[in-house]
Formats: C-alpha cells, structure tokens, sequence
C-alpha cells in the first residue's frame, strides 16, 4: 500500500508539476486549455493511476502538429516505370531503374532513375530512350537533356527530358489609321524660329488615292504537339471588315482604304469621310486660320484682315471680305463685298462676282461683274461688266481684253479713272515669257540633237564604250521629254496669241463718264476731259472712235 498523509500529497504535486512544465513546451498557440482532474488521495494505487488518467487527458488535448503538404499530383498525370530487365544471375546486384512522369496536359515528360545497387549497371542512354518510348513519348525528347542524365549519374532526381509545343492563337485582323480622328491646332513652324499662328493646319487636304487606314490581315494559327505526338490546334485569327465613308473606297485587295477623290479628311459617324467641298460654319478668322484646299469652298462668315484662303476650285464668301488674299483656280462669288484696306487681293481662274470693290486688286481669267468698284485695280482677260443700282466705277483702274460696260465712269468730284481695252498687262508679260520659252527649248534640242549625231556615228564606227552606249539611250530619252515640252509651251502661246489678236477689238460703253478719264485701247491712249453720256468707244482703222452707245 503506498503511504499516505502530508507526504504523500507533497509527492503527488511535484509529480503533477513536472508533467505540466514537460507539455509546456509546445507552442502557447497550439496548445489548447488543459483541465485538470483532481486526483484521488486515499491510497497510492489511487495516485498513480490518477497520474495515469490526468496524463492521458493531457495528451488528448495537445493537437498533433499538422504535416506539410505534399504538390497534388494532376489526376490525370500518369507514372511509368520501366520493368526490370530479366538477369542471368539472380544473385547480381540490381541495376538502375526508370520511371516516366507525365504531367496531366501531355506536355512534358521527366525522368527519375533510381540508383543502381552496389556494384550494379548504371543507366543508359538505351534506357532512357526505351522508357520513353515505353511511355508513348515520341515528340520534344532533349538528346542533350539525356545526355547530361546518364553522364552525371542524376539519380532520384525528376529531369525534364521532353517539352510538347502549346499551340499559338491566330491573331486578329485590325484596322491600321494612319491619321489621327481629331485634328488639333497646330502653328506652323516657318523653320526660321518664328511661327505662324495664321497657319493652324487645321484642315486635312489630302489628294486622290491617299492611303487613309490599312486593313491588317488575321495571322493563321500556328499548330502545336504533345510529347505523345497529338496534334493541338489554337483560335483561328478573326477577319476585320470597314466600311468606307464618303469619298473613300477600299484597294482591289481589299488591304487599304483610299480617297476617292482629293479633298478634306474628316472623321464623321465613326469613319473617315473625304469632302470635297470645305464649309467654314463661322468666320475665317484666329479660330480657323488660312485656308488652303484643293476644292470647293464656302464661308458662311467673314474673311477677316490678314488671313487667305488658296482653293483649287471656287470660292464663295456670304459675309464681307477685309483686307484678305483670296486665289481660287475657279470662281470667285463673294455675296456681300470687299475691302482691301490697300491690301486685299483676289485672283480667280474663273469668273468673279461681287457687290462691291473697295481699295481692293482684282484679277480674273474669266468675266468679272460687281455693282460698284471704288479705288481698286480691276483686271479681267474678258469681260468687266458693271451692273445693279449703281453700275459705277470710280477712281482706280479697270482693264479688260474685250468690253467694259458700266452705267458711270468717273466721279463728279474728278476722280482720275483709268481704263484699259486690250490684252493686260499679265497676258502681255506671260506672252512675252513664253515666247523666251520657246527660243531657249529649241536652242536646248538642237544641241542634243547635235551630240546624238555625233555619238550615232562613233557608234557605226565600231567606237563607242558600253558606258557612252547608256549616255547616248539617255539622251535621246531627254530629247523626246523635250520635244513634248516644246509643244506645250508653242500651244500656250498660240492660245495667248489670238487673245491678244482678238483683244484689238475690245469696246467701252458707258451711260455717263465723267472727266477725267485716261483710256487706252490696243495701245493707243486717249483723255476724255468733258462728261459724255450715252457713249461708247472702239478701235477703227488703228484709232479710237467715238460712238453712240447701243
């Protein structure tokens, strides 16, 4: 019987102490709380098996330490193991052995030899390649990957000796802009330093055909392999259409999208548009800039001071026009009037048509017609006709080839007014140069002619280099584009030559002229220095008549 009393219970506290410091030693998180039954104190066969019973509630609640997680294996992942080769000796130390892992998606196979037993064949290269063949693996196989295994004995260690080929999406098709949607105001850089902030290029006047966007072919798809030899295939690349807008069309390949005709780039309802006619919803002023475009243009607004507009077509203004440049390779129809300010210009190819001219010069290749021209110098290679309520044409200088009409001339205050009948002064200067033209082009051609002849005769001669050979095929190219030149130029002056002819007969009517007025026709001057009213004035027999007008 174990003794009992004081020591007995002095024995069983100690006891119970160092079992709690033992477990105090896992980690306070781990540890959960413990509670203790109180042991029997009667008899020490009761205390040792209290000892007994608080041990194992003690060990029950201290939670057993979690093992590390081992990489799940795909479920589809196979092992392959090659089966031991059959030996003579069964006593033999065993050789090494081979397994084959696949990973789930058949696109890499790795290699784990086992070790030889003592004294037993190593691995090799024979082996290796039967395993995977064993295996199915017949695509991607590293030679020098096996290699490396079986030279440096790589034992229980995984290689990844094979690697499949993933398949690679098509791309898609794409549409390639190659100008921006929006336009944004940019100052011209005159490359001096200085920049011109009347030129905001603000306006896309691009020619026919220019390339607007480019239409990217889809790429194929490019096929890939398993390390078991299946064939993967990706997405195949979506085509990408685009509608052409207005003034636009696609390329016979369908790869391009081009203007139709020249005009101003726009973007309009989620595409490209090219408008050949360029409508200014305001005025042309520091909001806008100048103007440059190759066809048609409208101005609901002004033309203010200092800006120009340049059109290869015709140009209509329905406000005023101040001291601005307009040239247009066309018409000219400004609704309201001008003022030049001294320094306003206009130059058309065509007709123009306008209210009124103030301090203004004017040029036109057409007829001109205005209610009222006011201390401007006119010049028309037709006809200048002055109607409406006034019909007047005082003070400046007005020049026509064949007629100038208008209801007055002069002013009663004496205004000097010169006017002029016959080829002006324009066509006289083109005239003149065209006729250099032609001298010089022929001087040109008669030299090439000269070396051609000569060249041709060191060629039937036997004399001639291969070098001198290609000169001579050259110029005689340079002699065919001047000949054509020629016959432009004689063309031109043969069309200027019967303005200036018919310009002889050109003719001022007029209501009222009042003096002074210096007239001239066909050379020939003249000064009416006394009102006249009904009249009219024409070349007869090389001088200036006096007429009554019709």
């Amino acid at each position: 019987m174990g003794s009992s009393g004081p020591e007995a219970g002095e024995k069983r506290k100690s006891y119970l102490l160092e079992l709690f410091k033992k477990f105090r030693k896992q980690k306070d998180e781990d540890i959960q709380e413990i509670v203790v039954p109180e042991p029997p104190v009667a008899e020490e066969q009761q205390e040792e098996e209290g000892g007994l019973f608080f041990l194992q509630q003690v060990a029950e609640q201290i939670p057993e330490p979690e093992e590390p997680e081992k990489p799940e294996e795909p479920a589809d992942a196979i092992e392959f193991e090659l089966p031991a080769e059959e030996q003579d000796d069964s006593d033999a130390p065993a050789p090494a052995t081979v397994k084959v892992l696949l990973d789930a998606r058949r696109m890499e196979a790795k290699l784990t030899v086992s070790p030889p037993e003592e004294g037993g064949r190593h691995v090799s290269i024979e082996q290796l390649k039967q395993a995977l063949e064993g295996a199915g693996v017949v695509f991607g196989i590293s030679d020098a990957m096996l290699n490396t295994v079986v030279r440096l004995k790589l034992y229980n260690k995984p290689c990844a000796v094979a690697k499949g080929s993933p398949a690679v999406d098509g791309m898609d098709g794409r549409v390639e802009y190659l100008f921006p949607q929006e336009v944004e105001a940019r100052p011209n850089d005159r490359g001096d330093g200085t920049v011109d902030y009347k030129d905001l290029q603000l306006i896309r006047d691009i020619p026919k055909n220019t390339v607007i966007a480019e239409i990217i072919a889809p790429t194929p798809m490019q096929p890939g392999c398993t390390v078991l030899g299946k064939k993967l295939n990706g997405r195949v690349g979506r085509a990408v259409s685009i509608r052409p807008g207005k003034g636009t069309v696609l390329s016979e390949d369908g790869a391009k999208l081009l203007a139709s005709h020249p005009g101003n780039l726009v973007w309009k309802n989620d595409h490209f548009e090219v408008e050949e006619t360029l409508r200014i919803s305001g005025s042309i002023d520091n909001a806008v800039g100048n103007v440059v475009f190759s066809g048609d243009v409208i101005v609901d607004g002004d033309v203010c001071e200092g800006y120009s507009i340049q059109s290869g077509r015709n140009v209509t203004v329905y406000g005023f026009v101040e001291g601005a440049t307009i040239v247009a390779k066309g018409d000219v129809v400004l609704k309201k009037g001008m003022n030049g300010m001294g320094k306003g210009s206009i130059e058309a190819g065509g007709n123009v048509n306008c209210r009124f001219f103030e301090n203004s010069e004017v040029y036109c290749a057409g007829m001109l017609e205005a209610d009222s021209i006011l201390n401007s110098t006119v010049s028309s290679e037709d006809k200048i006709l002055l109607r409406g309520r006034r019909g007047a044409i005082m003070g400046g200088a007005c020049s026509a080839c064949n007629l100038i009409e208008a209801r007055s001339i002069g002013t009663e205050s004496h205004t000097l007014t010169e006017i002029n009948l016959g080829a002006s002064s324009k066509v006289l200067e083109k005239h003149r140069d065209l006729k250099k033209q032609v001298e010089k082009a022929e001087e040109n051609i008669e030299m090439m002619e000269k070396d051609l002849q000569y060249m041709m005769q060191l060629a039937s001669a036997g004399k001639l280099s291969d070098e001198r050979r290609n000169i001579l095929s050259q110029k005689n190219v340079d002699r065919m584009k001047a000949i054509d030149q020629l016959e432009d130029i004689r063309a031109e002056l043969q069309r200027l030559d019967e303005l200036v002819e018919g310009s002889r007969a050109g003719r001022l009517v007029a209501m009222t002229i009042y003096p002074p007025v210096h007239l001239t026709m066909s050379g020939i001057k003249q000064i009416i220095q006394k009102e006249e009213n009904n009249v009219s004035y024409y070349i007869f027999e090389g001088k200036i008549k006096r007429g009554t007008k019709v």
